[in-house]
């Protein structure tokens, strides 16, 4: 289809000399004798370009470009001002309100056609470069549906593993159970979180590689991060007779403003490397505060072990998605290479960078550093002993009858197994649990026990349900008026989701896989406040 010019010339001599100037062009062409007519005309046809004379009734053609660029629906047509020769106020001022380029007069056909092709070459240009960034947004969208319900999926069932293996290690006396039974178990519970995290490898590669992935700092205690991740490692460390040890070197700030969970993420990913890679001697992880820069100080992490080693060409590929560095090590020593590709972006949002030097069969050193904020009035610590840390792993299970829960409790969840994995964990509490499958069915619940005069204390509303989710259930409680805890329930993983939830109504989240204790601990805190708030106000006014 040729593209659709309007000409606006009171003169019909002026506007039939265009229409014979640009129809060698092949262009569709029309024209108005003046501007009262050609706002119908433009609506209707859709010009991609407007040739307008500027002396329409003196100063006309000025403001009607105007009313053109304050319209939403004609703001965006290219239009070439036709002014008179030495007129350069009107020139200027029509190119300051928003006109794609000019024509002088006396009207040179020459230079007509040329301006028209140069202003629909950019125009070509413009709508590609829109509709390429249209289809991005779009394969954005899209990816970004689809890593959600990858999460929930993948999530879900992980939920009930692992769920159900930490109660059967929990369930009576499990050091009397038969050596194989608890070989079992603990074969399920590593394998599990293993799986789990590739899973949040994979998951957040490609949140990285979809610019979806956003840091959350807070102020938080880097030398605690360090000592739990050297803690969670030890084990590992200690069946392979290796050493894994903490260093503080020199003074380390009380607090730093950073993502802990990140941080987290990064030293696992390396700590737990190098015990990989490591058959014999030690694993090191140092820690220290960079010379102070006073607008961006920095925490230095390094990660020494005494493995295998690296080249220089290894080196070069490592920090590459799914890439280890040789087939052998990947057959020996198993793993994807995603740890350290995630491990390299996370640090680079953290605002810091990370290198590595080694040398085959005397070790390896990664070093990496993190932007801690302002520290202008942290308290600056020294040793292990002042930053009050605790290098002894904490393996110990809280035993169900500590966790002590009164209160009725709606579970909105359509997976059948989390739906009795959480009922076991709650009704072990204490806790009397309703279930229901999707959001529909909750809300009937709800109705349900209000006419019944046995409300529920407390919801946990899974947000992908069936027919109707706990994102839309959640607002239609709280739009009728429903002012109970709704804790969301979420597989999802992705950056805002928490956020979401909030928006939507609820009262906090938990991300799945749900930990047992994590989960009562945070039923009870709010169990705890809605008792509060509810006493308050039946509690008599004085006066």
């Amino acid at each position: 289809m040729s593209e659709r010019i309007l000409i606006i010339d009171e003169s019909v001599e002026s506007q039939q000399m265009l229409i014979d100037t640009l129809d060698i062009d092949g262009y569709d062409l029309f024209a108005v004798a003046d501007t009262s007519n050609a706002m119908a005309s433009i609506l209707e046809k859709k010009p991609a370009v407007i040739l307008l004379n500027s002396d329409l009734g003196g100063e006309c053609g000025i403001e009607f470009l105007n009313c053109l660029k304050k319209d939403n629906a004609t703001r965006d047509i290219s239009v070439i001002m036709v002014a008179e020769q030495g007129r350069d106020e009107k020139i200027i001022g029509s190119l300051e309100i928003g006109a794609t380029d000019y024509i002088p007069q006396p009207v040179s056909p020459g230079v007509v056609r040329a301006r028209v092709r140069n202003v629909l070459r950019v125009r070509r240009i413009q709508q590609r470069i829109i509709k390429q960034r249209t289809d991005a947004q779009t394969a954005a969208d899209a990816k970004l549906s689809f890593l959600t319900n990858m999460s929930h999926e993948i999530r879900t069932p992980m939920t009930a593993i692992l769920g159900f293996a930490d109660l059967l290690s929990a369930e009576g006396d499990i050091t009397r159970a038969p050596k194989s039974r608890l070989h079992a178990i603990r074969t399920i519970q590593r394998n599990g979180r293993h799986l789990l995290e590739l899973i949040n490898d994979i998951l957040d590669l490609s949140k990285i590689e979809a610019g979806m992935l956003d840091v959350d700092p807070i102020r938080c205690s880097a030398c605690h991060v360090a000592a739990d991740v050297v803690s969670v490692l030890r084990v590992r460390a200690e069946n392979k007779h290796i050493h894994l040890k903490l260093h503080f070197d020199g003074l380390m700030p009380e607090t730093v403003y950073t993502d802990t969970t990140r941080l987290r993420q990064i030293l696992l990913n390396l700590v737990s490397n190098a015990v990989k890679f490591t058959d014999a001697g030690e694993v090191l992880l140092s820690v220290r505060l960079l010379e102070q820069d006073q607008d961006q100080p920095r925490l230095e992490f390094t990660v020494k072990d005494t493995g295998i080693g690296l080249t220089d060409e290894q080196i070069g590929r490592l920090f590459r998605p799914f890439s280890q560095a040789t087939p052998v090590t990947s057959r020996k020593y198993g793993g994807t290479g995603l740890g350290l590709a995630v491990s390299k972006q996370l640090v680079t949002l953290l605002g810091g960078d990370i290198s590595v030097t080694s040398e085959i069969g005397v070790g390896s050193a990664f070093r990496f550093s993190i932007q801690t904020g302002a520290l202008d009035g942290v308290r600056l610590l020294k040793g292990m002993t002042e930053a009050k840390v605790d290098l002894e792993e904490d393996t110990k299970d809280i035993p169900l009858a500590q966790d002590v829960l009164e209160g009725r409790i709606l579970l909105a969840d359509d997976c059948l197994d989390n739906q009795r994995l959480l009922g076991v964990i709650l009704g072990a509490a204490g806790a009397e649990v309703v279930f229901a499958e999707n959001g529909r069915v909750a809300i009937e619940r709800v109705a349900e026990a209000e006419a019944e005069q046995r409300p529920f204390d407390i919801i946990l509303m899974d947000m992908q349900m069936p027919e109707l989710d706990g994102y839309g259930a959640t607002r239609l409680l709280r739009d009728d008026g429903c002012t109970l805890p709704i804790i969301a329930l979420t597989a999802s993983a992705m950056s805002g989701d928490r956020q979401k939830c909030l928006d939507a109504g609820c009262t906090d989240y938990a991300s799945k896989p749900v930990n047992r204790h994590t989960l009562i601990t945070l039923v009870k805190h709010h169990l705890k406040v809605a008792s509060k708030n509810k006493q308050a106000s039946e509690a008599p006014v004085e006066g």
